[in-house]
């Protein structure tokens, strides 16, 4: 009788464990999510090696997105698809019509990923495979200091506090000697380098639309701005901002 219940109890245990996962490999995907930086050098090419940065969106374990390129004569933008499995990651990049596999491991956080990375023989690509490192970026945080104004025109002094969530982007900025705003909540996304932001004025119903592209060598971000609505609406500009390290 005892034997019969120990060999129930085995059973049972085996049965929860393949309920559970316990074979490994399942469970909740990673989050990479966000904005991406990868680089890869050539094992077959000496001295090449490329540049990508986008968007990466994710559902559930599946992956999409597409990158601008750098570095390759191939494409300047590709569309980026994959999956991630555990710390697994299952990817290509749709240059041209010519699909680049990439297979490697993501870090626990989510913020970090290696591998390797194979082309097809023939056309643009030439059978290419080496190494990628990829970074998810970080990049829009911390107190940025400027001006903002019309072309020819005086120009309001502008401090702002930025954070960035790996591309989401919130923040504040408070702007002096402006007879059309005093202060902004901001939002918005970076998308490689590039970063558009929709500013809220606190004391008017006015809006204002930026973009720009960041430097991160030199911690400048230039802007140009539009304004919608309010006693301002229609006006045009620049905001130039400095990160203070």
């Amino acid at each position: 009788m005892m034997n019969k219940f120990l060999i129930m109890l085995g059973i049972l245990g085996i049965a929860i464990l393949i309920s559970c996962g316990g074979g490994g490999g399942g469970g909740t995907a990673i989050n990479v999510a966000g904005n991406w930086q990868f680089n890869t050098v050539s094992t077959v090419f000496a001295g090449f090696g490329s540049t990508a940065t986008g968007q990466v969106e994710q559902n559930g374990s599946s992956l999409s997105g597409t990158l601008d390129l750098s570095g390759t004569p191939c494409a300047q933008t590709a569309n980026f698809t994959g999956s991630i499995s555990g710390n697994k990651l299952s990817a290509k990049l749709d240059e041209n019509g010519q699909n680049i596999a990439l297979v490697g491991t993501i870090a626990a956080d989510g913020n970090s990923g290696s591998g390797t990375y194979t082309a097809p023989v023939g056309g643009c690509t030439n059978g290419d495979a080496g190494t990628f490192i990829g970074q998810r970026l970080s990049m829009l945080n911390g107190t940025f200091v400027g001006s903002l104004g019309p072309v020819n025109s005086i120009r309001s002094n502008v401090v702002a506090q930025l954070g960035d969530d790996g591309g989401n982007v919130r923040g504040s900025a408070t702007i002096m000697n402006s007879v059309c705003f005093h202060s902004l909540q901001l939002v918005g996304k970076v998308t490689g380098f590039n970063v558009e932001l929709d500013g809220r004025d606190g004391d008017a119903p006015q809006t204002m639309t930026i973009h720009g592209t960041f430097d991160p060598r030199e911690g400048s971000l230039p802007l140009t701005y539009s304004v919608a609505d309010g006693d301002c609406s229609g006006e045009t500009g620049t905001m130039q901002l400095h990160l203070i390290k």
